[in-house]
């Protein structure tokens, strides 16, 4: 039974661990996504 409860925790980590992932990758692209149109608009201007 210990085992069973390792191999939870260790799956909960995994997927919390994917979560905040994507999560922090979603949040830099937001972030980079606003300054790219800005730049490429002042290079064609």
């Amino acid at each position: 039974m210990v085992k069973d409860r390792w191999e939870r925790v260790l799956f909960a980590l995994v997927l919390s661990a994917l979560v905040l992932g994507s999560a922090l990758a979603a949040v830099r692209a937001r972030k980079d996504r606003p300054a790219l149109p800005v730049a490429a608009s002042k290079q064609r201007a």
